[in-house]
């Protein structure tokens, strides 16, 4: 079957480069941008190539997904959502024809000022008002013009097909970018995500709790080789590690490696996707590894600081969800169990959050703590002294149970039977820089938003005595 395909799609793309005006390659992904800026809003890939004849074919086109709690059902994600380019092309040498939702022709060879329906369904006009020779994406070519009265626009050029598409209706869609000859605004990959090279450093956090307890680990690692394979980089080197569990805290280093691929960061799988897909991980049977059967919302952006950003895109108060039903093949039913769920990537560092769980029961998190990438210092990078010793011993056993850690607006604290202790948060140096009062027994939860991003010291004062905790802040 996939011999088939395979053979198929050479076939379709042979016919597609064969014609003279080309609509999609079907080995490529077009990507475009729908706010005038170079942030990709869509991609446009082929799924499926139906051949209609000597010289005519039809496309089935990805399609996206939304939020869709408007509905009035139990439908929380719409998941069949057609592109601007529709659901379906059908593409002959004479014609483009969209379909689903819609019907609108394009007629790629038009002359100048030539005139058909466009809308097929309101029967609205279209006509050919401009035809010129100008660069797209870097390379001159051929580009024609189509407007109606009611003010849609559709540009095409000979080699990329749709450059522009404004629906009079809605927003314009320009292209920025293709997959597959690498031109213009792309996706980044894995290997641009993780850009870390030998000299660099990579310091992470990762936290599992329970009901009861909680596990953190700490890990700076100095990199001193990489190695690139498809789908996985592997960064080895020297690292220092501090480990808390419910027994102590503990303070390691030696040689360390951390292998980047998705079956060790199952979060990555989100890397690979288009704008607004439904993005699932596969099935882990491990406790822990919640991420094994949750989805995302993928969101693609541009942030402030120029970073392209792949991130979960919020489901109303959840922006990591588990997928319960598919109600249909249009819609999905969610659990919104999560709280402050995120699954954030940024290209230049890679992973910088991933928090999934159940507040007052079981969860993990990751965060990006810092790094130095070619000499710039992104983030907190702590010295080796924070991983041997930090200035504070702790005086009496362990009796504090905290999540998440790492944190980011606020803590939750248990301090056991105690019904009403005064709580204090120093940095590493022994400053006070937050006092208040637990009141309650159990987990009682902490506002730190005040704080900014590092490692802190949670002291309660029992009434056995101060009771200290490390714990970091990570946004």
């Amino acid at each position: 079957m996939r011999t088939l395909l395979a053979i198929l799609l050479f076939a379709a793309a042979n016919i597609a480069l064969a014609q003279d005006w080309a609509l999609l390659n079907p080995a490529y992904r077009y990507n475009y941008s729908n706010d005038g800026t170079d942030t990709i809003s869509n991609q446009i890939r082929v799924l499926e190539v139906d051949t209609l004849g000597v010289d005519s074919f039809r496309y089935e086109l990805n399609k996206t997904a939304e939020p869709c709690f408007d509905s009035g059902t139990d439908c929380d994600i719409c998941i069949d959502i057609s592109q601007f380019i529709q659901g379906a092309c059908q593409i002959g040498p004479l014609t483009w024809r969209f379909l689903t939702p819609g019907d609108f022709i394009i007629r790629p060879r038009a002359a100048l000022n030539e005139e058909w329906v466009f809308d097929v369904e309101n029967g609205t006009l279209g006509v050919v008002t401009e035809l010129v020779e100008e660069p797209i994406l870097g390379v001159m070519d051929s580009v024609r013009t189509m407007t109606t009265a009611l003010g849609d626009t559709v540009r095409w050029s000979k080699h990329y097909g749709i450059i522009r598409w404004h629906d009079h209706n809605g927003p314009s869609y320009t292209l920025i970018g293709v997959h597959g000859p690498g031109i213009g605004r792309l996706v980044p990959s894995l290997h641009d995500f993780f850009p870390y090279q030998a000299g660099d450093v990579y310091e992470i956090a990762t936290t599992r709790w329970s009901q009861y307890h909680v596990w953190s680990t700490q890990t700076q690692l100095t990199i001193q080789s990489r190695s690139d394979q498809t789908g996985q980089v592997l960064l080895s080197g020297y690292a220092f590690q501090r480990s808390s569990s419910p027994s102590g805290t503990y303070y390691g280093s030696g040689p360390y490696s951390i292998a980047i691929n998705s079956s060790t960061f199952p979060m990555l799988r989100a890397l690979h996707t288009s704008p607004q897909d439904v993005v699932g991980t596969d099935p882990d049977n491990s406790f822990w590894e919640l991420h094994g059967i949750l989805s995302i919302l993928a969101h693609h952006r541009i942030d402030s600081a120029g970073y392209y950003i792949i991130e979960s895109k919020a489901i109303e108060f959840s922006h990591l969800f588990q997928i319960l039903d598919t109600l249909d093949e249009h819609c999905i039913s969610v659990a919104e169990t999560y709280t402050n769920a995120i699954v954030h990537f940024s290209d230049q560092v890679g992973l910088r959050a991933y928090f999934s769980g159940f507040i007052g029961s079981h969860g993990e998190a990751f965060s990006f703590i810092g790094g130095v990438i070619n000499g710039d210092t992104i983030g907190l990078v702590n010295t080796a002294a924070f991983y041997n010793y930090v200035g504070i011993e702790d005086e009496t056993p362990r009796r504090l149970s905290m999540y998440p850690d790492p944190a980011n607006d606020r803590v939750s604290v248990d301090a056991g039977q105690a019904e009403r202790v005064q709580y204090r948060v120093l940095n590493l140096s022994g400053q006070h820089l937050l006092v208040g009062t637990i009141v309650g027994e159990g987990p009682q939860w902490i506002d730190v938003s005040a704080l900014a991003v590092g490692p802190y010291i949670m002291e309660v004062a029992l009434p056995e005595g101060p009771v200290r905790e490390r714990f970091i802040i990570a946004r």
